[in-house]
């Protein structure tokens, strides 16, 4: 039976209809790929992430576009970022940018957990 269709379960219990589906989903996943990997991609939507946790994915971000449009170079990543931030920055402005992308380009590159092992 195809999702679009009416569902007694999906109108009377749609909490109870949703965990069956959600079970279903797993336990193919679970036969493709093995439970730990789909305990882990179910996992992703298990708990919000804190501030903390998105001011990190803002700053890998952050560091992903250093590497893939500005090709590493801080200085020009440094200048479009706080003409982004700021209406016409002024040097400090750019400089404090600059200082900020340093600091999660040296972070990155003491984190093992980046793709690359931390050696980038």
């Amino acid at each position: 039976m195809p999702d679009d269709d009416f569902s007694y379960d999906k109108v009377t219990d749609p909490d109870g209809w949703a965990r069956r589906k959600a079970l279903g989903l797993f336990l193919e996943i679970r036969e493709l790929l093995g439970e730990k990997r789909a305990r882990q991609l179910f996992a992703i939507w298990g708990t919000p992430p804190t501030p903390a946790r998105l001011n990190e994915i803002e700053n890998m971000g952050l560091i992903d576009r250093l590497d893939i449009e500005f090709k590493g170079n801080v200085k020009a990543f440094a200048r479009a970022l706080a003409a982004e931030k700021y209406a016409n920055p002024s040097v400090q402005q750019t400089e404090t940018v600059e200082r900020q992308i340093q600091r999660l380009n040296v972070k990155r590159k003491k984190n093992p957990f980046w793709p690359d092992g931390g050696k980038g």
